[in-house]
């Protein structure tokens, strides 16, 4: 439970800030999802969409390999080298670790020439250029916005992917007049060059300001090695990031090769981008209160530190039980309206999909204790687990084409959150019976899995009908308490005006 102390601390007011920044942009990622799923696959059609939704995943993937475990990196000891070696370490940290990216996304465009044409051979080599040319950017992006999330500047770093769909929902209404797999990788590369220019901008001053003397304390760093001791570091959450994106990404491959189908592709990929909302949501989230957990450690407040991880767990836990509900409610009458006529089966992979929703809070609670504590293997391990239950879940339910696959990815969730070990145990006790209580009364949820109303204004009175049953026995189980609302409410006040020079600063 919470104190007053522990609300009006520096951790409660950078968790107001954090959270108000991830908020705010969240308006532009709700607009963009509903905006892309509602015009870009109608523009598309079923067959391009799904060309398009494979040409994606192999993106995806080969983006990756060059991630590098930067947001881990940045997130975890830039904090420590702020207070250590003071400005002069942040350069020399952003600097040397840019530089290494810069060449592994030259190479990944490269070797994204060489996979494209050998993975699918109905690419035609413009298409397969243009691909190349968005992992090259995609990786290069990487690095900035990372930096900026070790600077504590969330608004800014939550940008790269809050704002994305709508992006590039607007480059293809303006560049795909037609369906064309061409024009629509086109519209792709160009939202990675205006990321590339955005966050570079915004981190020019660390990666191009001019040096400045170090202090005393300073004298002792070595750049070089430093970027060294930290690659290695983060390679074991870059394999592990990986295996999760091979999860998510090469679902739409095994539908493809599973179906010989495109649509059935197209249906799959939709579901998966809902429940990619709300995983990219709480992934903002964790990433977020990494350097806030990191900086309670620092000051030796292992209590507090423990008191907002399960903050965390509880409130992640209400939000995906109603996203739960709420994609169960409006798949059925979603499906035809927003993405077209024939797009119509797609519901039943929606309400699959759904179900992966419910182990994420655990799962991210364990990412944000395997970067504070520095054990990189335990998410390593975590992903693995995760993508074998997957491939085996994804052969033993086949038959049941996307909604079986998407069955067999809600699995791998469960299984990437378990095999976190000791990590989701300390998440799961952090979280306390609130946890577990805010957990399992999704169950009022569920006759919406059963009983499918093919009208959506009926479909959202339902679900907000049960949506009021399920806060109020939240708010009488006291998982959400109105002192702790009002407590935070409360810091995000006094932070309002800061919060809007963050934003003003953003515009600039």
């Amino acid at each position: 439970m919470s104190t007053p102390e522990d609300h009006n601390s520096a951790a409660a007011q950078a968790a107001a800030r954090s959270i108000w920044a991830i908020a705010f942009n969240q308006v532009a990622q709700v607009a963009g999802s509903v905006l892309f799923v509602a015009l870009v696959p109608r523009r598309l059609g079923t067959e391009v969409y799904g060309q398009l939704a494979y040409a994606f995943a192999l993106i995806t993937i080969l983006q990756m390999l060059g991630e590098l475990g930067y947001q881990e990196i940045f997130s975890r000891f830039l904090p420590e080298v702020r207070h250590s070696q003071g400005a002069a370490g942040v350069r020399a940290l952003a600097r040397g670790l840019m530089s290494v990216r810069l060449a592994a996304g030259l190479g990944l465009g490269l070797v994204t020439l060489a996979a494209a044409r050998l993975a699918a051979g109905w690419l035609a080599p413009p298409q397969i250029a243009l691909m190349g040319l968005s992992v090259t950017l995609r990786v290069f992006a990487m690095g900035p916005f990372a930096l900026l999330l070790g600077l504590g500047q969330t608004l800014k770093w939550s940008v790269d992917t809050t704002w994305r769909q709508l992006v590039v929902t607007g480059l293809m209404l303006l560049l795909v007049p037609r369906p064309s797999l061409t024009l629509a990788l086109a519209a792709l590369a160009v939202q990675e060059a205006l990321f590339l220019a955005i966050g570079v901008w915004w981190a020019r001053e660390w990666l191009f300001g001019s040096p400045e003397a170090a202090p005393p304390r300073a004298k002792t760093l070595k750049p070089r090695r430093m970027t060294s001791d930290l690659l290695r570091f983060g390679l074991a959450f870059s394999i592990a990031n990986f295996a999760l994106v091979l999860l998510f990404r090469i679902s739409p491959i095994m539908v493809e090769t599973l179906t010989g189908s495109h649509s059935e592709t197209g249906y799959f990929d939709l579901a998966l981008g809902g429940l990619l909302f709300l995983y990219t949501l709480l992934a903002q989230v964790a990433y977020a209160f990494v350097p806030i957990l990191t900086q309670l450690r620092l000051a030796q407040r292992p209590l507090e530190a423990a008191a907002w991880l399960g903050r965390v767990v509880r409130y992640s836990a209400m939000l995906m039980a109603l996203g739960l509900g709420g994609m169960w409610a409006v798949a059925t009458p979603v499906a035809p309206l927003l993405f077209g006529a024939g797009f119509a089966p797609a519901a039943g992979t929606i309400r699959m999909m759904a179900l992966g929703l419910l182990p994420l809070p655990i799962a991210w609670a364990g990412v944000c204790l395997s970067t504070v504590d520095k054990r990189p293997r335990q998410k390593l391990w975590a992903a693995l687990a995760g993508l074998v239950v997957f491939l085996l879940a994804a052969l033993a339910l086949r038959g049941g084409a996307s909604a079986g696959i998407a069955l067999a990815v809600a699995l791998a969730l469960l299984g990437y959150a378990l095999g976190f070990g000791p990590s989701a145990v300390v998440a799961a006790r952090t979280g306390g019976p609130g946890w577990a209580a805010a957990t399992a009364g999704a169950a009022v949820f569920v006759p919406l899995f059963f009983w499918r109303p093919a009208s959506l204004p009926l479909a959202l009175a339902v679900w907000a009908g049960l949506a009021g049953v399920y806060l109020a026995g939240m708010l009488a189980a006291r998982v959400a308490t109105a002192s702790e609302v009002r407590a935070v409410l409360g810091v995000v006040r006094r932070r309002g005006r800061a919060a809007a020079n963050d934003r003003g600063a953003a515009a600039q």
